[in-house]
């Protein structure tokens, strides 16, 4: 941006080429943040002559003083006030900023007047991006305006003229992200993904975030602004932004049609999903290798299970939506035992009044049931039997 200037006019004000002016009190300003908003003076920048009479009547007088490169004026609250005995004499028609860089003021003086002062205040300043910290305000070159009004020579003033106030000011680079979010997040997804960006110096915060870390675990869907602040030289507060989203998950449970899901090599056994939300489609998986295809189809039967083989359904809405995967079944698969079963001391040919016990002995113990007539528990009674040929089974 080009040179900035703030012109202001004081008409009534006759300041003669012949005559001195000092500033006897240079203004203050904040300090600023490079590229932020205007701040306003702290305290006014004081302007006299160096005798009490030396203003007098006179034509207009043009008075300039001009923002240092990287700076920019504003007269949004900017006012010049008149002091002395004479200062009734003296009005203020023009006061403007030209270009930003340049407070443009004309004083026009109606008759002698033995004001001594001027006083500017509510002057605001902004600092551009890059901008020398620190910097003068100071007393622009002089300039006729041609035919009124004329400039008030620098010739005619003293060193200490120049300088209005002093500017300083701050770098406030804005922070860059260098964390890519993904298209969206799962709040059943307990995921911590680290939030990265440039300078390391700041802070993170938003939903969902502790320290510099996002976890959208328990997350409500939406879509959430992250935040990145950096406090540039301890004072200039900057901030960037980035939007993450979260989606709903789905709860998913599943079933075995076997109560314990203890059974034997062979035996059929069906597996049921259930999950919320629409569209639902489901894919089963043995040990976390799918078995089936993604499809709506939300049962599963298998003849071929092995021992400790894990089952498990997962779920989702459709595409691009959240899954979630149903707790394990583990399942007990118990080979077929080569059982044997005999009497022990039973003869071949009983009759049916002997009211003998004989021990029943199996292999291997505790995995079946014996069953037949005349059995009682793991003993055979011939007389609580049929009589003709009896069968003994363990199953």
């Amino acid at each position: 941006m080009g040179k900035l200037l703030f012109t202001f006019i004081l008409l009534a004000f006759a300041w003669t080429c012949s005559k001195a002016i000092v500033v006897v009190k240079p203004g203050t300003f904040p300090t600023m943040c490079q590229g932020g908003g205007y701040v306003t003076q702290t305290t006014p920048i004081v302007i006299k002559t160096t005798a009490f009479n030396d203003f007098g009547a006179g034509d207009w007088e043009a008075y300039e003083v001009g923002a240092p490169a990287g700076y920019e004026f504003s007269i949004s609250t900017c006012t010049i006030t008149f002091y002395g005995a004479g200062g009734g004499n003296v009005s203020l028609p023009s006061l403007g900023v030209g270009n930003y860089n340049l407070l443009f003021v004309v004083i026009s003086i109606d008759n002698p007047s033995s004001m001594d002062s001027i006083v500017i205040s509510g002057l605001q300043v902004r600092a551009l991006v890059g901008a020398t910290s620190p910097a003068n305000i100071y007393r622009v070159a002089a300039t006729d305006y041609a035919p009124t009004p004329d400039h008030i020579e620098n010739g005619n003033m003293p060193a200490n003229m120049l300088l209005h106030g002093v500017l300083t000011s701050v770098p406030d680079p804005i922070p860059t992200i260098t964390f890519s979010p993904q298209p969206y997040y799962c709040n059943l997804e307990n995921s911590n993904n680290p939030l990265t960006a440039t300078p390391t110096s700041g802070t993170w915060s938003g939903t969902g975030v502790t320290s510099n870390v996002f976890n959208p675990y328990t997350v409500s869907p939406n879509t959430y602004t992250l935040t990145y602040s950096v406090l540039n030289g301890g004072f200039c507060l900057n901030q960037t932004t980035v939007d993450v989203v979260v989606k709903s998950s789905p709860t998913v449970t599943m079933t075995s049609s076997d109560a314990d899901n203890v059974i034997c090599v062979g035996q059929s056994v069906t597996f049921t999903g259930s999950s919320t939300g629409t569209n639902k489609r489901y894919q089963f998986l043995k040990n976390n290798i799918p078995i089936t295809a993604l499809s709506t189809t939300n049962i599963y039967t298998t003849t071929t299970l092995l021992n400790n083989d894990q089952i498990t359904v997962v779920s989702d809405n459709g595409n691009f939506t959240c899954a979630d995967t149903s707790s394990v079944i583990t399942m007990t698969v118990i080979s077929n035992p080569n059982a044997t079963l005999s009497i022990t001391g039973l003869p071949l040919l009983v009759c049916s009044n002997n009211t003998n016990s004989y021990p029943i002995v199996v292999s291997p113990t505790g995995l079946g049931t014996i069953t037949g007539s005349g059995v009682s528990g793991t003993n055979f009674t011939p007389s609580a039997a049929s009589a003709g040929m009896q069968t003994i089974s363990y199953n």
